[in-house]
C-alpha cells in the first residue's frame, strides 16, 4: 500500500522527496500497527488497497497523465469492479467512487464525468443496504454507548468529540488504546458548555482551512487530500448509521492516505513559494524548503519510533493491556484483561485494583464481579467474597451463560464452605457441578461439607468422583485417605495418606497425617488427634509458590529440589550449537536413561517433562535429515505416546506434534511414518478409552483442558496435507478418527477453553481434502459423512450459545472449516447447516444470510471470519435470556 499510495502522488505531480516522505509517513503510523497484527483490522488495509488501485487506475485531470488504451466505459466498469471488492472487504471500499467523483468536479467537465460515478455509487450502496437488510446493528451498550443516550445533543456533539480524536490519533498519534468502550472517552453530557467543544471546533477549523487553502491556491492535491481523508472516515463517524465501536484506530487507515497527500502538498506548496522567491532574492534560495523538510524528516521519526513501540506493545497481554490501562483508565475492557493478567501472575492487589475500576465504571459486569470474588476466596476473604457472589446472583449476569454457569456456582458453595455453612454449601455445590463436575476443587469442598456434617460415605464418594478427574492430586488423595481412616478401612487409608506425602512432601497436613499413621502402627491404637483435611482453590498457584519458596534442608526437601536440577541438567545437554547439529543429540542418545525416568516415570514433575521435551525437540530439530535423527525419533516417540497415555502428560503430547511438525509427516519415510502412526492411535485410545465412540465422549469430557487440547492439535497436525503417509495410516486405523471426531464435534459448543475449540474444529476441517483424494476416499469419505451433520449443528450451537464465538482465533478456525466444507461438499453442507439451524431455533432469514456468507464463491477466511463475529453476536442476543437461569434468592436477614 506505501508502494502503490508513492505512485499516486508521483502522479499528481509531487516532488520524488515529498511523495517518499508521504508514503513514509503512512508506512510507520503509529495507528496501523493495529491493522497489521489484530487480524481484524487487516480487512481496512485490503480495501484500501483497491483503493488505491483505483486511483492508479483512472485519470488524473491535470496530472499531465494520460488515460490508458480503452474506453470510458471500461475504466468506469474497472473502478467499479475496485469498489465492490474493496467494499467486500470493508464498506468503506464502497466510497472509493466518491473519492473519484470529487477528482471529475475538480476537472474540466464536472457534471459529465462525476455523474456516472455518483449514480453507479447510488446503485451500489442500495444494492449493498439491500442484501444486509440495512445498516442498524444490535451493538451492547458496553461497544456503543453512545447510541444508547436518550439526548440527541449529548449524542451529537459526544460523537463529533470523537471525529477530533480521530484528528489527534491522525496527526499525534501520543497515546493509543486497543479498546475505547463504554467511559474510556467519556460522554459531553453538557454538550457545548464542555471544554472538549473546543477540540472539535479546532478540528473542523483545521479541515475548513485546508480546504480553503486549497481553493485559494487551485491546488488539487491539496483539494484531493482533504476528500480522501472526510470520504473514507464517513461510514466510522456514526453521523449516518451507528458502527461497533466508538474508536477504532484500525478504521484511519485508508484516511491516512489522504494525511500522507496533505503532508506532500504541503511540502509542494512551500518549495513552489521558495523558487517564486528565488527569483526576485536569489540569496534565500531553498529557505522555505529546507525548513518544511526538516520538520517532515522530525515527524517521520517520531511517527517511526512511536510506531516501532507501539508495535512492542501488542507483543504480549502484559506489555498491551497495562500501558493502555493506564493511557485510558475509564476502559472498562482494558481494566478488566489487565487484571486477568495480573490474577494470573499471582499480583492480587494489583489485580483487585483494576477490576474494581473497571467493576466501578461498568457495574453491571457479572463477570469483573466474579473475577474480584476468587481472589478475595484465594486471599482468604470469604465473606467478602460472598457478598460479592450475591451482588451477581442478584443482578442479570452479564458475562455468564450456559457455558460457564457452573464456576459461579461451584464458587459461592465453596465460599460457603469456607464461612462453616455447610448445609447452605452442598446444595449450591450439587447445583453446579451438575452442570459441570470437571471441577476437583468444588467436588473436594462438597465432600469437605459432608465430613463436616458426619456423612463420610457421600464425602468418600465426592472425592473419589474428584480424582476420576485429577488422579494426581494430592489434596483429594490425601482427603480419601482421611475418610477411609475415620470409617476404619484403615489399609486403604494409610496407603492413600503415604501416596498423597509422596505427590507433595511439603503439605504440612498430608505429613501430620502420615504421621499419626506411622503413630497407630507402632502402638497399635487409635491415636487421640483427629485426621486433618485440606482444601484448595488454585491447586496450580499454590504450587507454583511452594516451588519458588528456597526448600528446607531435609531429605524431603532434597527430593522436591530434583525438578530443579533435572530442569538445569536438560537446559545442559541441549545447549550445545556448534557446525555438528548431531552433538546435542549424541549427548542425549548418552544419558537417555535420565530422559526416560524424567519423561515417563510415574512421579515425574510436569516441570521436569517440560525441560526434558524441550531439550529432545531441539536436539531433534539440529539434527534432522540425518540418521541419528530418525532413531531418536522413533526411540522417542513411544516414551512420549507412554508419558500422555499413562500419566496424562499435556507437554509429552505436544513433543510428539513438535517430532510430527518436525520431520513434516514422514513423507519420505513410509517406516516411521507407520510406527508414528501407531504409536497415536494407542495413546488415542488409552485416553479416550478405546475406538467406542459413546465411550471416547464420556472419557474426553473427563480429559484435563489442556490435554485435550494437545490431542486434537497433534491428530491435526498428522492430518496435514503434506502428511499424505501419516494420515493415510491414521485413516487406515479402523474406526479411530470416528471416535474422535463424533465426540469432538458434538461437544465443540460446550467447551470454555478457546484452544480446545480452536482444535477441534481445525481438526474436523482436515478430512474433506483427502475424502476428495482417491487413494483416501474409501476411510476419509466414511467418517466425514458421519460427521458431516454434527460437524453442521456443532457450528450453529457454537454461534448461537457459547461467548467463546466471539475470540478471534475461534471464529477464524470456524471461517475455515465452513469454508472447506461448502467448497468440497456444497449441497449436503447447505442441507446440514440449514437443518441445524432450525432445530436450535434460528430464525430462517438469519441461516439464510449465513448461508449465503458461505456460498459466495469470492469469500475469504479472513472475511468470513469477522462475519461469523457478527453473526454470533446477533444470534446469541436472542438466545441470552434462556441461557441465563434465574437469579437465586438472597438468604434472609438474620439467618446464620
Amino acid at each position: 500500500n506505501s508502494v502503490l499510495l508513492y505512485r499516486v502522488l508521483r502522479r499528481t505531480r509531487t516532488p520524488w522527496r515529498w511523495a517518499c516522505l508521504g508514503a513514509g509517513l503512512f508506512a510507520c503510523h503509529p495507528v496501523h500497527s493495529e491493522n497489521i497484527i489484530y487480524l481484524v483490522g487487516r480487512a481496512d488495509a485490503m480495501a484500501t488497497f483497491c483503493w488505491l488501485l483505483a486511483l492508479l487506475t483512472w485519470p488524473m485531470q491535470g496530472s499531465g497523465s494520460r488515460p490508458a488504451s480503452g474506453s470510458r466505459m471500461l475504466r468506469v466498469l474497472l473502478a467499479t469492479g475496485l469498489a465492490v471488492i474493496g467494499g467486500v472487504c470493508k464498506e468503506i471500499g464502497f466510497v472509493v467512487l466518491l473519492q473519484l467523483a470529487v477528482s471529475e468536479l475538480l476537472g474540466r467537465q464536472p457534471v459529465k464525468g462525476a455523474a456516472p460515478l455518483l449514480a453507479i455509487f447510488g446503485v451500489v450502496f442500495g444494492g449493498r443496504s439491500w442484501f444486509t437488510d440495512g445498516t442498524k446493528a444490535g451493538f451492547s451498550h458496553v461497544d456503543t454507548p453512545v447510541q444508547y443516550h436518550d439526548n440527541v445533543y449529548v449524542r451529537t456533539f459526544t460523537y463529533l468529540y470523537f471525529h477530533a480524536k480521530y484528528a489527534q490519533l491522525m496527526v499525534f498519534p501520543w497515546t493509543m488504546c486497543w479498546d475505547y468502550s463504554l467511559d474510556a472517552l467519556p460522554l459531553l453530557l453538557a454538550t457545548w458548555q464542555d471544554l472538549r467543544v473546543l477540540t472539535i471546533l479546532t478540528t473542523y477549523l483545521g479541515v475548513v482551512a485546508l480546504a480553503t487553502w486549497g481553493f485559494g491556491t487551485r491546488s488539487r492535491r491539496v483539494l484531493l487530500g482533504v476528500a480522501n481523508v472526510i470520504i473514507p472516515f464517513v461510514p466510522a463517524s456514526n453521523l449516518f448509521f451507528v458502527v461497533g465501536t466508538t474508536i477504532g484506530e484500525r478504521l484511519l487507515y485508508p484516511c491516512n492516505v489522504g494525511f500522507a497527500m496533505l503532508v506532500s502538498s504541503l511540502g509542494t506548496g512551500s518549495r513552489a513559494a521558495a523558487l517564486a522567491a528565488a527569483k526576485t532574492r536569489p540569496q534565500q534560495r531553498g529557505a522555505g524548503v529546507g525548513g518544511k523538510a526538516v520538520l517532515g524528516f522530525v515527524l517521520l521519526l517520531v511517527f517511526l519510533c512511536r510506531g516501532s513501540w507501539r508495535v512492542y506493545q501488542w507483543s504480549s497481554r502484559d506489555t498491551l493491556f497495562g500501558p493502555d490501562a493506564a493511557a485510558y483508565p475509564r476502559s472498562t475492557k482494558t481494566r478488566h484483561q489487565y487484571g486477568t493478567v495480573l490474577h494470573r501472575e499471582g499480583r492480587f492487589d494489583e489485580a483487585l485494583t483494576h477490576f474494581r475500576a473497571s467493576l466501578a465504571v461498568f457495574p453491571q459486569s457479572a463477570l469483573t464481579e466474579y473475577c474480584i470474588a476468587q481472589i478475595l476466596i484465594e486471599t482468604g476473604q470469604p465473606d467478602e467474597a460472598r457478598k460479592h457472589f450475591e451482588n451477581i446472583f442478584a443482578g442479570h449476569g452479564l458475562g455468564f451463560g450456559r457455558f460457564n454457569i457452573y464456576a459461579l456456582h461451584v464458587d459461592y458453595g465453596f465460599t460457603l464452605m469456607m464461612l462453616r455453612r455447610y448445609e447452605d454449601a452442598i446444595p449450591t455445590l450439587q447445583q453446579g457441578l451438575s452442570l459441570n463436575e470437571d471441577v476437583p476443587h468444588g467436588l473436594n469442598a462438597l465432600g469437605y461439607s459432608f465430613v463436616q456434617l458426619g456423612r463420610h460415605q457421600e464425602a468418600a464418594d465426592a472425592f473419589q468422583r474428584g480424582l476420576g478427574y485429577d488422579p494426581t492430586n494430592p489434596f483429594l488423595v490425601n482427603n480419601l485417605g482421611a475418610v477411609n481412616m475415620m470409617v476404619g478401612n484403615f489399609d486403604a487409608g494409610a496407603q492413600l495418606i503415604a501416596q498423597a506425602v509422596q505427590l507433595e512432601p511439603q503439605t504440612p497436613s498430608f505429613l501430620y497425617n502420615a504421621q499419626l499413621v506411622q503413630t497407630m502402627v507402632e502402638t497399635n491404637r487409635w491415636p487421640t488427634q483427629q485426621f486433618v483435611l485440606e482444601l484448595f482453590f488454585n491447586a496450580a498457584l499454590a504450587t507454583e509458590l511452594r516451588a519458588a519458596a528456597p526448600p528446607a534442608c531435609s531429605e524431603d526437601a532434597l527430593a522436591a529440589g530434583k525438578v530443579v536440577a533435572t530442569r538445569l541438567l536438560f537446559q545442559l545437554l541441549a545447549a550445545p550449537e556448534t557446525q555438528n547439529p548431531e552433538l546435542s543429540l549424541e549427548l542425549l542418545a548418552a544419558h537417555w536413561p535420565w530422559l526416560e525416568a524424567a519423561v515417563a516415570a510415574p512421579a515425574a514433575a510436569e516441570a521436569g517433562v517440560e525441560a526434558a521435551c524441550s531439550a529432545l525437540t531441539a536436539a531433534i530439530s539440529r539434527a534432522r535429515g540425518r540418521p541419528v535423527a530418525r532413531e531418536a525419533l522413533l526411540r522417542a516417540a513411544p516414551m512420549l505416546a507412554a508419558a500422555a497415555a499413562r500419566r496424562g502428560s499435556a507437554v509429552a503430547l505436544g513433543a510428539l506434534g513438535t517430532l510430527v511438525r518436525v520431520f513434516r509427516g514422514f513423507a519420505d519415510d513410509a517406516d516411521a511414518a507407520r510406527q508414528v502412526a501407531a504409536e497415536i492411535a494407542g495413546l488415542t485410545r488409552q485416553l479416550l478409552a478405546g475406538a467406542d465412540a459413546a465411550a471416547a465422549e464420556q472419557r474426553m469430557a473427563q480429559l484435563p483442558p489442556d490435554l485435550l487440547a494437545a490431542l486434537l492439535e497433534l491428530l491435526t497436525t498428522a492430518l496435514g496435507q503434506r502428511k499424505a503417509a501419516l494420515a493415510l495410516e491414521l485413516f487406515r486405523t479402523p474406526g479411530l478418527l470416528l471416535a474422535v471426531a463424533s465426540p469432538v464435534a458434538g461437544a465443540l459448543h460446550c467447551y470454555a477453553n478457546p484452544r480446545i475449540v480452536c482444535w477441534g474444529l481445525l481438526f474436523c476441517e482436515r478430512l474433506p481434502p483427502w475424502a476428495q483424494q482417491q487413494e483416501f476416499a474409501p476411510h476419509a469419505g466414511l467418517v466425514l459423512e458421519a460427521v458431516l451433520p454434527i460437524v453442521a449443528e456443532a457450528c450453529c450451537r457454537l454461534l448461537a450459545s457459547s461467548p467463546v464465538a466471539q475470540d478471534l482465533e475461534v471464529s477464524g478456525a470456524c471461517a475455515k472449516l465452513l469454508l472447506t466444507l461448502a467448497r468440497a461438499l456444497p449441497g449436503p453442507t447447505e442441507a446440514a447447516l440449514r437443518g441445524a439451524a432450525l432445530r436450535i431455533g434460528v430464525p430462517a432469514q438469519e441461516s439464510e444470510l449465513l448461508l449465503q456468507q458461505i456460498a459466495d464463491p469470492l469469500a475469504t477466511e479472513d472475511g468470513l471470519a469477522e462475519a461469523l463475529g457478527d453473526t454470533a453476536d446477533s444470534w446469541q442476543v436472542e438466545h441470552r435470556a434462556a441461557a441465563w437461569p434465574p437469579a437465586a434468592e438472597p438468604p434472609p436477614a438474620g439467618a446464620p
